[in-house]
């Protein structure tokens, strides 16, 4: 698919743009689409790849306004695009621990995610904050296998914080 600065990068591609007489900061909601930047080293927090492969992971956050959620990466009117990044794994103490059948564990590392939002038209970097990660789901596949477990579990961030971060760029006028 390319990486998230590919699709910001040069022409906007066929599909992907806003309307020319209001651009993303006026009338809402703005639709967007959330990517999901590979890290290959996320355990190295002092530099940030901002140029990693990415998956769109919109579909994925619970609780995303329908007004807010483009149904491609080819929707007319896509107006923002969110990059998330993992990294800091490891920083700070565990957040818990996944016990399997046989009471093997493996830690839930602390995790940073860092979302930089985009205007899709313009590429323009309009806003960046960080989550940490909190939410996280032991592998199910743990206890059908007892004798694999893995090194670390990694957790995502709550879907409601997101919504909530998102919800200036996305519905400017609502926020507060």
């Amino acid at each position: 698919m390319g990486t998230c600065c590919d699709l910001l990068r040069g022409p906007v591609p066929p599909g992907i743009g806003h309307d020319a007489r209001c651009g993303w900061a006026s009338g809402a909601p703005h639709p967007l689409l959330v990517f999901d930047v590979f890290q290959r080293e996320p355990k190295q927090t002092d530099d940030l790849r901002i140029d990693g492969d990415m998956e769109d992971v919109t579909g994925g956050i619970g609780g995303l306004p329908d007004g807010w959620r483009a149904a491609r990466g080819t929707e007319p009117g896509i107006q923002l695009i969110v990059c998330q990044y993992r990294h800091g794994v490891g920083d700070g103490a565990e957040i818990g621990r996944c016990r399997n059948a046989l009471f093997s564990t493996s830690p839930v590392l602390a995790t940073t995610f860092t979302y930089r939002v985009y205007e899709a038209a313009t590429a323009e970097l309009v806003g960046t904050f960080e989550l940490p990660g909190t939410v996280y789901t032991c592998p199910e596949w743990m206890n059908r296998r007892p004798e694999q477990i893995p090194d670390s579990v990694l957790p995502s961030p709550d879907p409601a914080a997101l919504v909530e971060r998102l919800r200036p760029f996305a519905e400017p006028a609502t926020a507060g």
